[in-house]
């Protein structure tokens, strides 16, 4: 098995881990000085903010996983270049404050170091997230 094999796995397994909303497990994941950010606009708050470290991976994990129900997510395909994955996913999103369910796909850039993710970028609609949580509206 090559290194291409074992980043798959590795970004399989992150993903099994964030669909049982399994926080510890997921920042398990991370380097010490590993990093989350969900590109977009400062507008949409904290979580748009780069998070980095146990501490703040841990919070920024329970408070996506208190309020965002992924595991309706699919892997579309994974990509794998260097020490890096590129995944597409794609499926059901459930707004736990709402319990709104919707449609929507994303990608995650995550870049590993020794087994363990350094970076972690997450491309998502934003205009969705906006309006679901309440953030900004077209209205």
């Amino acid at each position: 098995m090559g290194k291409e094999f074992d980043l798959r796995k590795l970004t399989n397994e992150f993903y099994e881990r964030r669909n049982r909303n399994d926080v510890r497990g997921m920042i398990d994941c991370f380097a010490p000085d590993g990093c989350f950010r969900m590109m977009g606009t400062d507008r949409l708050g904290a979580v748009t903010q780069m998070h980095q470290g146990t501490d703040a991976l841990l919070a920024v994990g329970a408070a996506l996983t208190e309020n965002w129900d992924l595991s309706g997510l699919r892997n579309v395909a994974t990509f794998v270049e260097g020490d890096t994955t590129l995944t597409h996913r794609s499926g059901s999103v459930r707004y736990v404050p709402t319990g709104g369910e919707y449609h929507t796909e994303l990608i995650d850039k995550m870049t590993f170091r020794d087994g363990l993710i350094v970076e972690y970028l997450q491309f998502v609609d934003t205009l969705f997230i906006a309006e679901i949580t309440g953030v900004a509206s077209l209205q």
